[in-house]
């Protein structure tokens, strides 16, 4: 990063000169956005009148990006950003300022929200994982692309009342199931799922600790092992961002299954072809969680 800032100011003329910018090529205004779930919902949103640019590479996990000289070059020449804060964009924030056009209009959709802390005290930026928070997502980008474009005000607000409408539909298909529940607690991998836990009433357990994508303490692993055995949880869930060893070593140990719970920060390929969005994955997590909750 520190070479990409060091270097940028040297090359920023040539590329300029050489480099056509989106605004060059498409007449519709450019909004920058910082990964996969903010790009999917403004392109719902906004996406006719507007060209939403993510910054990360399609696939790409979002937590250790560090930004390319182009991407620097994007930045300087589109003065519309939306990102998610709390920290998750740490790879942005600092290089950001080296580039900041004078007339940026930044929207920070964790601004407004109490956020939650892990184990550690740290700030938990998976919000969109929560359905609340996520329907406040789409209420703050629609009127951040509102105020940039009032003449369309309307189909953005048309367009955001129907993402909520389908998030509404979803929990309604399981808040029967959420309220028999038999347990309000559940066993994840990956503790990317607190604000989801948040929204019911429910305890995320985690097998790795936060910042740990690797190995989990034993000494971790063997307590949350018993405490399955001592609740009859029956399923450990795995996260699709990494591998599930670890889920299947514990739900065996414990006989119990497994199952999976989406992260949402990117889209498989597979997911892709079936038409996949932000909204179908958290239903998809809100079915798998209730399920499990029995």
């Amino acid at each position: 990063m520190k070479k990409i800032l060091l270097s940028f100011s040297l090359i920023m003329l040539v590329l300029s000169g050489c480099t056509n910018t989106t605004k060059d090529l498409d007449q519709k205004p450019s909004i920058i956005v910082s990964f996969y779930v903010i790009e999917d919902l403004t392109s719902q949103i906004a996406g006719d009148y507007f060209t939403v640019l993510n910054l990360l590479p399609a696939g790409t996990e979002p937590h250790g990006y560090e930004l390319s000289t182009q991407d620097m070059v994007t930045l300087q020449s589109n003065p519309n950003l939306i990102i998610l804060g709390n920290g998750f964009e740490a790879w942005l924030e600092d290089a950001y300022t080296t580039v900041k056009p004078e007339d940026a209009q930044i929207l920070n959709l964790s601004a407004r929200l109490d956020p939650l802390t892990n184990e550690l005290g740290l700030v938990d930026p998976h919000i969109w994982t929560s359905p609340r928070l996520l329907k406040q997502m789409i209420q703050d980008i629609q009127d951040y692309v509102s105020k940039l474009d009032p003449e369309h005000a309307s189909i953005y607000t048309q367009n955001a009342e129907q993402m909520i409408k389908r998030i509404e539909a979803y929990e309604a298909e399981t808040l029967d199931a959420f309220k028999a529940r038999e347990r309000d607690v559940f066993v994840v991998q990956h503790p990317a799922f607190a604000y989801l836990a948040n929204d019911y009433a429910l305890n995320m357990v985690s097998i790795q600790a936060p910042g740990h994508e690797g190995e989990a303490d034993a000494a971790r692993v063997t307590a949350i092992i018993n405490q399955i055995q001592t609740q009859s949880i029956p399923v450990v869930f795995y996260s699709d961002l990494l591998d599930s060893d670890l889920a299947n070593t514990v739900a065996l140990d414990a006989n119990c299954q497994t199952a999976q719970l989406y992260t949402i920060e990117f889209l498989t390929p597979e997911q892709e072809a079936q038409g996949l969005d932000v909204i179908d994955l958290m239903g998809a997590n809100l079915h798998a969680l209730s399920q499990a909750l029995q």
